[in-house]
């Protein structure tokens, strides 16, 4: 009798450690498959921080020397103005090209993101040090082509609230010169800091006393996704158009103010009579849309929390559609076809250009 349960016990074991390793696998994969939704779940948004179109080689890297190491303060004011609230994922950084150069001299990027309370750089060595920075990119970004030049941040940063600063690191050990690279807006005084050189490649663990300081804040765009479930009726937020006129060309819709976190849906609607009917533009699911009207069309952005179940729609905006006729007048005054002559563009009737003509 105890042979038997003795072989009993011996075939029934494994079959007990079978059974309670598939169990904890399941658990496992039912946790992971649950971040995985959630992580879906949370609609990500762009942020633009900057709209200026003056141009520099200065940062965030210097094309004009071998190496550079930047840092940039952007106040906590500006991301929150943009509608971005503590506690957001960062996952993608762009900066925007205005001249395009497609040398790999200009491509050895090492990218860092930090929260910090400081909010200019005082001195020369007033550097954020690496103790307060996460190393968030390491990688070949070369500055084309022109527009926004996006990375996908291979560690996404928790934005906690207060001052973010950016600090980028180009090691490529040559350089090709660009004069009008990067757009940036003006911030406050001493906003940013950099080094440069042809011959020492800096550490940011140990940066070199600074080359200089200035007010230039790269023009930005973040991409980030909240860590906070939706409820109740979200944030309508206030819709832009990047132009209310034109000759049916493509203008882009952005929106500030709205509800992120996780549940939350965009969708950017149109009308075609004056905001009596409204329909869905289709494939304009995120918090900013390029779009062409071929008629006078106004737009909104409709955010959803799938929580709630309700839905808020923003103030509308409006573009006015043009037919566009454009003729050239000559003006000759002495009959010649060049001396004196003048040369005017005219679009809808209107002088657009006047153009003064000589010979030669």
């Amino acid at each position: 009798m105890y042979q038997f349960l003795y072989i009993m016990e011996q075939f029934y074991s494994p079959m007990k450690n079978f059974t309670r390793t598939v169990r904890n696998t399941f658990k496992a994969y039912l946790m992971w498959f649950s971040l995985f939704m959630l992580s879906f779940s949370a609609s990500a948004q762009v942020f633009t921080i900057g709209t200026g179109t003056a141009t520099t080689y200065l940062l965030p890297i210097n094309n004009l020397y071998n190496f550079s190491y930047t840092q940039s303060i952007y106040p906590a004011s500006l991301l929150s103005a943009q509608g971005m609230t503590p506690g957001m994922t960062i996952t993608k950084i762009a900066w925007f090209v205005n001249t395009a150069n497609a040398s790999a001299a200009n491509g050895g990027w090492t990218v860092y993101l930090g929260n910090t309370t400081q909010n200019s750089f005082a001195t020369t060595t007033n550097w954020v040090p690496t103790s307060g920075l996460t190393q968030v990119w390491n990688g070949t970004n070369i500055p084309s082509p022109t527009g926004w030049k996006t990375i996908t941040l291979t560690t996404p940063f928790v934005w906690n609230g207060s001052n973010l600063v950016i600090g980028v690191d180009e090691n490529a050990a040559s350089y090709s010169y660009t004069s009008t690279m990067f757009r940036y807006t003006l911030g406050a005084t001493n906003s940013s800091i950099y080094y440069y050189s042809d011959g020492t490649n800096p550490n940011p663990a140990t940066p070199p006393t600074a080359s200089s300081r200035n007010t230039f804040l790269p023009n930005i765009q973040l991409t980030a996704i909240s860590n906070t479930p939706c409820s109740g009726t979200p944030n309508a937020g206030v819709a832009s158009i990047s132009s209310t006129v034109g000759c049916a060309t493509s203008v882009n819709l952005s929106s500030s103010g709205i509800t992120n976190g996780i549940g939350i849906s965009y969708q950017w609607q149109q009308s075609i009579d004056g905001g009596t009917t409204w329909t869905n533009v289709t494939g304009a699911t995120s918090a900013s849309a390029t779009v062409i009207p071929t008629v006078n069309t106004m737009y909104r952005i409709a955010t959803t929390c799938s929580n709630s179940g309700q839905t808020a729609y923003s103030s509308s905006v409006s573009y006015t559609v043009y037919s566009c006729a454009g003729s050239i007048t000559m003006n000759d005054s002495y009959g010649d076809g060049w001396n004196g002559a003048t040369m005017v563009l005219n679009v809808n009737g209107s002088a657009f250009q006047t153009f003064s003509l000589a010979g030669g």
